[in-house]
C-alpha cells in the first residue's frame, strides 16, 4: 500500500501537524500489511506544499501573524496528536506548535517539503501585514474584505505584495527585507535535524509565488540546481528501494536585485499569474493586455 499525504497552503500546514498521526494509524491497519515479500507493507510519506509559515514579525517588527494564529488556535479548539512538540510547552503555550520552527523537528514520518523561501502569501500576510485592532468585533473603515483585510497593509507595501503584486514594483528597502526573509526561511528549515534526516527531502525555491506546486506550469518549470520541482519530488518518492539515499534536498541560493525582476533569484521563475486561468487571475490578464497594447 502506497500513501503519499499532501496538502497545500493551510492544508500543507495540516500535513506537517498530523503526519505522525496518519503514519501511526496506517501502521495499525491490519489489511494494509498484506504485501509482496520484496517491498514494505506500507510505504508512507508526506509532501506538504506552501505550508511552512514562519514565526516572523512584519516589516515594522510587530508580531501580527502570531496574534492571529493564537486566536485561530483557541477559536477552532485546535489539537495535534503524535507530535512531541506539544510536550515541550505548558498548556497555555501549546499554540506555539502551530509554527513549524517548533513542530517540524518532531516529524518522524518521511517528508518532502515543497515551499518558496519568498512565499507570496507570507510576504503579504506576515511580512507586510498590520494588526486588526477591531478584531473580533467586525470590519473597520480601512481594513475589510475589499482591501484584503490586513494583508499588505504596512504603509507602502500594497504595490509590492498586494493582490496584483509584481516584484518589480517593490522599493529598495522592501527588496532588502524580502531577501532577509528568504535567508531566514532557509536558515530555519535547513538547521532543523528533520531536514537532514536520511530519507527526507525538500525543494525550496526562490520564486515570488504561493501554491506554485498547484500550477502545472510552475510545477514542471521551476528548477533548483538544474532539477525541476516535479523531478525532485518524483526522485525522492521513488527512492524507497535505496532507503532514501541520494540527493533529495534542493535549496535556492539566489536573491533579488533592485530594481527587481521575477527571474533575479532564479531564471526559471515567472510572474505568479502566469499559467493561471484569467478567470482566477484577472490582474495577470489585465497586465498581459496592458503590456501588449
Amino acid at each position: 500500500t502506497d500513501v503519499l499525504l499532501g496538502g497545500d497552503s493551510a492544508g500543507g500546514l495540516a500535513v506537517f501537524q498530523h503526519t505522525n498521526y496518519v503514519q501511526r494509524r496506517l501502521k495499525e491497519c491490519k489489511p494494509c500489511k498484506r504485501s509482496p515479500w520484496w517491498r514494505p507493507a506500507i510505504r508512507f510519506g508526506a509532501a506538504p506544499n506552501s505550508g511552512f509559515f514562519l514565526f516572523h514579525g512584519n516589516a515594522e517588527g510587530t508580531m501580527v501573524w502570531q496574534s492571529q494564529m493564537y486566536n485561530v488556535y483557541y477559536l477552532s479548539n485546535w489539537t495535534m496528536t503524535d507530535n512531541r512538540c506539544m510536550d515541550q510547552y505548558p498548556q497555555q503555550l501549546q499554540w506555539l506548535c502551530l509554527f513549524l520552527e517548533n513542530a517540524y523537528k518532531f516529524i518522524e514520518a518521511p517528508i518532502f517539503v515543497l515551499n518558496s523561501a519568498l512565499d507570496l502569501y507570507q510576504t503579504a500576510n506576515i511580512l507586510s501585514a498590520e494588526p486588526i485592532t477591531f478584531f473580533p468585533d467586525g470590519e473597520g473603515d480601512h481594513i475589510g474584505f475589499s482591501s484584503a483585510y490586513n494583508a499588505s497593509a504596512v504603509p507602502g507595501w500594497r504595490n509590492c505584495t498586494g493582490n496584483a503584486a509584481h516584484i518589480s514594483d517593490c522599493t529598495r528597502g522592501q527588496i532588502h527585507d524580502m531577501n532577509a526573509y528568504m535567508g531566514y526561511f532557509n536558515q530555519i528549515i535547513t538547521s532543523t535535524p528533520t531536514f537532514r534526516k536520511p530519507g527526507n527531502g525538500a525543494f525550496i525555491y526562490g520564486c515570488f509565488n504561493h501554491d506554485a506546486e498547484m500550477s502545472s506550469l510552475d510545477y514542471t518549470s521551476y528548477q533548483v540546481d538544474g532539477v525541476p520541482m516535479r523531478d525532485a519530488l518524483s526522485s525522492w518518492w521513488g527512492s524507497w528501494r535505496s532507503k532514501g539515499k541520494g540527493k533529495h534536498t534542493y535549496v535556492e541560493g539566489g536573491r533579488y536585485m533592485y530594481p527587481a525582476s521575477v527571474t533575479d533569484a532564479n531564471p526559471t521563475c515567472n510572474y505568479w499569474c502566469d499559467g493561471l486561468d484569467p478567470i482566477f487571475c484577472p490582474a495577470g490578464r489585465a497586465l498581459e493586455l496592458l503590456q501588449s497594447s
